[in-house]
């Protein structure tokens, strides 16, 4: 399995998102594409082309994501960071080691998550289905509905096992929490051997997203006419999430 399928499957798993390959690659509400397997191929905005279809809400309060793949990683402060759980100063050079004991290892730490998601669904719906029946619209486009933007992303994913991240200071740093989403400012990286992505303390992205897809259902109607009862099949459209379940 390739380092990206591994990665997002975890992430689908775990959060219920999709996860944007790579995670710092752009992406919009509104984007319109296709997903192979989990990765997203963006073709055009729709809210770009028809503004007043739908309208974004944020969430209020912003809050911090946490995720690591199961068993695999530990976090080593080998600096003069004060441990808030102890409040006891260790002493060594400062810098965080972060080492991976499985292959193929999932570290990501979001600080500042604000979710972004559309509303007036009905209103989109009838969009995609006048674009659908006009010959603009593909039965395997899907939309993206939903997103989270991160103030500060840590991501790191292995290739190997007995990977590690070495993060140093020039300074005497005081951790004031155990979160590295913000580090970036304080540390710079000083080794990430067997790493793919490496991503620390990076400002302003959009890892997670989530899709909704043009989705026909089909009901019975049936009706009374008089001396008989008579159905029909009638299809009315739904603008259903796709989970990566059903990919």
């Amino acid at each position: 399995m390739e380092i990206r399928d591994r990665y997002q499957k975890e992430i689908a798993k775990k959060l219920r998102y999709f996860a944007n390959w790579l995670p710092n690659n752009p992406i919009r509400i509104g984007d319109v594409g296709t997903l192979t397997k989990m990765n997203f191929e963006t073709d055009f905005n729709l809210l770009s082309r028809y503004p007043d279809v739908a309208k974004p809400r944020r969430s209020k309060h912003p809050s911090d994501i946490q995720f690591y793949s199961e068993g695999s990683a530990t976090i080593t402060f080998i600096g003069d960071a004060v441990l808030p759980s102890t409040e006891k100063l260790l002493e060594s050079k400062n810098g965080i080691k972060i080492k991976f004991k499985k292959p193929n290892s999932v570290f990501f730490e979001g600080k500042g998550a604000v979710i972004q998601r559309l509303e007036h669904l009905d209103i989109l719906k009838e969009k995609i289905i006048e674009l659908r029946q006009s010959g603009r619209w593909e039965e395997d486009l899907v939309i993206v509905t939903d997103i989270v933007e991160i103030d500060y992303s840590t991501i790191i994913i292995t290739n190997e096992k007995d990977a590690e991240v070495i993060l140093r200071s020039e300074n005497d740093i005081e951790l004031a929490d155990t979160q590295l989403a913000s580090v970036s400012g304080s540390f710079k990286i000083e080794d990430k051997s067997s790493t793919e992505v490496c991503l620390v303390g990076e400002k302003k992205l959009t890892p997670l997203f989530k899709v909704r897809r043009l989705k026909k259902k089909l009901f019975k109607k049936t009706e009374k006419l008089s001396p008989l009862l008579h159905s029909r099949i009638e299809q009315e459209y739904e603008l259903d999430y796709l989970e990566a379940s059903q990919l």
